[in-house]
């Protein structure tokens, strides 16, 4: 049973079939790509090539921040291959980024250090309140 068969049996008009052609032709669906496999169970959802879309030229889209069209089908996994997933080529391998980490922890120690010299005991500009007794907490013994 082909894909237009099923529409025209659900949707039966001509101008539903004539827009599913069109649907078709522009997303480049094959008609193994609707065809059902039981094992996904999603029923006759089109079955896509995973893409990541941090791949593909934004300037060729609707919505160039997504990178894909209005109404487009999107993959059932699509939250996996968004812009927003973690680089899918990271232009930095893991020995620069240690000496990064590395770097950066030694520059904040480093400030730290230096912000403990520079408040010293010796810069605060008040003195130490004197308590008129001599115990630490400033109470007196009980006699």
């Amino acid at each position: 049973m082909s894909v237009l068969t099923r529409f025209s049996s659900t949707l039966g008009s001509r101008a539903a079939i004539a827009g599913t052609q069109t649907a078709l032709r522009r997303f480049a669906a094959t008609h193994a790509a609707y065809a059902p496999n039981p094992e996904r169970q999603i029923g006759d959802y089109p079955d896509f090539a995973p893409s990541s879309a941090q791949l593909k030229d934004p300037s060729l889209y609707e919505d160039a921040q997504e990178r894909r069209n209005l109404k487009d089908t999107l993959h059932e996994n699509d939250e996996l291959y968004t812009v927003w997933v973690v680089d899918e080529k990271s232009p930095v391998s893991r020995s620069t980024a240690l000496k990064h980490l590395l770097i950066m922890a030694g520059l904040l120690t480093g400030l730290y250090g230096l912000a403990k010299l520079y408040d010293a005991p010796s810069r605060k500009p008040t003195t130490q309140r004197e308590l008129p007794f001599h115990e630490p907490n400033g109470f007196a013994k009980q006699q």
